[in-house]
């Protein structure tokens, strides 16, 4: 019964290291951060680097999108379409801020 049960866990090793090898994944380009920047020229340098660019959410709605702040970015992976297990790393979720900047509390 050892003798089997050990057999078996060095089976199920193999197989689930066989099983992390075959599985081709995407290599992962650093994405460039673009929190803080207005969001013409976050979408600009996020473009630049072959991803494309979902707004997700926005607060306010006093300034038009360009001039709104990128407040969060998050990358978006997804399935990539016709390939097998392998995950498409091309989008990018941000958060705008789109009304004016108010001043600090003293």
């Amino acid at each position: 019964m050892i003798k089997f049960l050990t057999t078996a866990s060095i089976f199920a090793s193999v197989a689930s290291t066989v099983i992390l090898i075959g599985c081709p994944i995407a290599a992962a380009q650093p994405t460039p951060n673009s929190s803080g920047q207005t969001y013409a020229d976050a979408k600009e340098q996020l473009e630049q680097a072959g991803l494309t660019v979902i707004v997700s959410t926005t607060v306010g709605d006093k300034l038009p999108w360009a001039e709104c702040l990128v407040v969060r970015q998050q990358p978006r992976p997804g399935p990539l379409a016709g390939k097998k297990n392998e995950i498409d790393r091309t989008k990018v979720l941000v958060s705008l801020r789109c009304s004016p900047e108010q001043p600090s509390p003293r």
